[in-house]
């Protein structure tokens, strides 16, 4: 995911994404953040690559957080997917 292109994927979702989805990923990733943080003590803003997969991955196990990590995973999958490689890979062509 380190090398998908974001700053042009979250360009293109600020224009094209409905405003209710742009609130409610923005309102799933605040609220992940707020509870994990008062759970786990972390600074989520300071998260290194491994801290943020283990935020992930406790986040997702977490009775009212794990639907919202299922929100954000699938608009990760819309970023790999606008990716020209993984779209190479999907049109048969090389990547």
């Amino acid at each position: 995911m380190e090398s998908i292109a974001w700053p042009s994927f979250w360009a293109r979702f600020e224009v094209y994404a409905p405003w209710h989805l742009r609130a409610g990923l923005r309102a799933a990733d605040l609220l992940i953040g707020v509870v994990y943080a008062s759970l786990r003590g972390a600074r989520v803003l300071r998260l290194d690559a491994a801290g943020c997969e283990r935020l992930v991955e406790d986040a997702s196990k977490h009775a009212l957080l794990g639907p919202l990590v299922d929100i954000l995973k699938l608009v990760a999958c819309l970023a790999y997917f606008d990716d020209a490689r993984a779209q190479a890979v999907f049109r048969g062509a090389p990547a």
